[in-house]
């Protein structure tokens, strides 16, 4: 496996963790104990990939369907914050 490979390889597994993490956020909230074990997880892919100065792959399928997650969630929210105004 050649250096591209493995980093390549190890994108695809955070991209996964991060996607992992984003639909147990949206499922059980922020603060659920799943949630929190997956936060973890994926706190230790982010710090690895801070010290070996590698960046997440935007382009990566998991990478897109967690930030449709996250703006699915900001979208509940202000719905939410909407109702309540009035």
């Amino acid at each position: 496996m050649t250096k591209k490979d493995l980093i390549a390889e190890t994108q695809k597994m955070e991209a996964k963790f991060w996607l992992e993490l984003k639909q147990a956020e949206f499922k059980y909230g922020a603060k659920d104990p799943i949630t929190n074990s997956l936060r973890a997880r994926w706190v230790v892919m982010d710090q690895l990939f801070d010290v070996l100065g590698l960046s997440p792959d935007p382009t990566l399928p998991d990478n897109k369907e967690a930030v449709i997650l996250v703006l699915a969630r900001i979208e509940k929210q202000t719905d939410l914050v909407e109702l309540i105004k009035y």
